[in-house]
């Protein structure tokens, strides 16, 4: 890309080494490693629900890293990130990272004995093996 003194504008490099890890139930872990460019403004952080689908931008971070919550329960995430430099460039997407958030622990549905339901107590308080 040109700017108006006729100056090459080169897009800032992709992000390396992107990491995901549950943390719990709802909420993803992201990290990667640092771009080194001095122009560098923040990254762009986009989530799909499907590999092939639509990634939405989740956030803009300055630091390397990111929490994504409010997720839902025992669903893959996938994820890709690129870097903005001051002057708006978008440097290259990586390759997509996949996270699946946990299932929520206690008890599984429809175990519970009716007496149980019926004094609306917690299942889950129970051993019903």
């Amino acid at each position: 890309m040109d700017d108006p003194s006729g100056t090459i504008i080169s897009p800032p490099s992709m992000p390396s080494g992107l990491t995901a890890i549950y943390i719990s139930s709802s909420q993803i872990d992201l990290n990667w490693n640092e771009n080194i460019e001095s122009n560098l403004m923040n990254y762009r952080v986009y989530r799909s629900k499907n590999l092939t689908g639509m990634y939405y931008i989740i956030g803009e971070p300055t630091s390397s890293d990111l929490f994504d919550y409010r997720l839902r329960v025992d669903t893959t995430y996938y994820y890709r990130i690129s870097v903005v430099d001051i002057e708006s460039n978008e440097g290259p997407l990586t390759g997509y990272m996949r996270a699946t958030t946990q299932p929520r622990k206690g008890p599984p549905r429809g175990e519970c004995p009716w007496w149980r339901r019926r004094a609306r107590r917690d299942c889950w308080l129970f051993d019903l093996k």
